[in-house]
């Protein structure tokens, strides 16, 4: 016979491995529960169907990018380089007059390379000499990338740049400040078009619409005009005609494949 004391402790270890074995059970039919939900969620859907949608987003350009930069040779580095400083600051100074701000103007390049001249010695009926090479002095240019936010500045900050020697004005174009959001907008027309497609075939089916089994998203590039080169020859700025640069209309395509399952 147990005394009481011995009693105690097994009739204590007994409720223990009852209450351990009862968690061990909850667990199990939970989990069990949780996996009954999913059977059958990986299987391929074998009934479907595919519709294409299209959308459309028309946006006016709200920002103008160009280049422009100044070059220079000269008989040392220092005596180009500020001749090309002169030139890049008189061009500076009418790019912030204009009310472009210092985060939208940055240097995106400024080179010094020495400047070589070939001369071609006179050959003789037995023999050429190859051609020497002489330093005459050294190149520097620098050219600035600007943003311009009021594209209706554009055009008249073109013509004063080049009223100021700068010889290497390109790159015009013509872009959506926020495209992303306007691509958003583009995508969401094209999926509601999809969408509007699947109900009429479904209908036309006799079927019902499930869920979607797959999606994909192509678009069109956003279109970049621009200006391949405007060169100033320098003189009073007055005289120089300003460019027209109509900014016109950049066109925003998104075009949608949804996989829809049916029932």
């Amino acid at each position: 016979m147990f005394n009481s004391s011995e009693g105690n402790k097994i009739l204590r270890y007994g409720s223990i491995v009852l209450i351990v074995l009862a968690v061990f059970l909850a667990v199990q039919a939970i989990y069990t529960l949780m996996s009954t939900a999913y059977i059958g969620r990986n299987i391929p859907a074998m009934n479907v169907i595919t519709v294409n949608g299209v959308g459309e987003k028309l946006a006016v350009p709200n920002v103008a990018t160009f280049s422009f930069g100044a070059e220079m040779t000269g008989e040392t580095v220092a005596l180009a380089q500020k001749v090309v400083t002169e030139k890049i600051n008189k061009a500076l100074d009418i790019v912030k007059a204009t009310g472009v701000e210092e985060k939208d103007i940055k240097t995106i390049s400024y080179n010094v390379y020495p400047h070589y001249e070939y001369t071609q010695n006179v050959c003789s009926q037995f023999n050429c000499p190859p051609a020497r090479q002489l330093l005459t002095g050294y190149d520097v240019s620098q050219t600035i990338e600007v943003k311009v936010r009021d594209t209706a500045k554009a055009g008249e900050l073109l013509g004063q740049l080049g009223a100021v020697e700068i010889t290497n004005l390109s790159g015009l174009t013509f872009t959506i400040d926020e495209k992303e959001k306007i691509q958003a907008e583009a995508r969401a027309m094209a999926i509601a078009d999809a969408r509007e497609k699947a109900k009429i075939l479904v209908k036309d089916l006799g079927v019902r619409l499930g869920r979607v089994v797959n999606f994909s998203e192509g678009y069109s590039p956003e279109p970049m005009y621009k200006l391949d080169a405007y060169a100033g020859m320098g003189g009073d700025a007055s005289g120089v005609p300003v460019p027209q640069v109509p900014v016109g209309e950049n066109t925003f395509v998104s075009s949608v494949s949804i996989t829809y399952e049916i029932r």
